[in-house]
């Protein structure tokens, strides 16, 4: 899902910053402990990627507690 649609869904608001920006104020905040993951985890968001999970279920039978629905639902402001 796209970060665009989960600041949605969960009633947020998106503030758009340069990316050099971002990655140096999350670098710091990483080394100091403040945020739990590194500054290169902004790939992650810049080029997101959608998984079908219909074979994972289908070979392990694995039923998440709460659907994307709900956990968004559970953050919403």
């Amino acid at each position: 899902m796209p970060l665009s649609i989960a600041i949605r869904e969960t009633g947020g608001t998106s503030v758009p910053l340069p990316e050099t920006v971002a990655r140096s104020a999350l670098d710091r905040l990483f080394r100091f402990g403040l945020f739990p993951v590194p500054a290169d985890a902004v790939d992650f968001v810049k080029y997101p990627c959608t998984i079908d999970g219909r074979r994972f279920h289908e070979a392990t039978e694995f039923r998440p507690l709460f659907t994307l629905e709900e956990t968004l639902q559970s953050v919403r402001r």
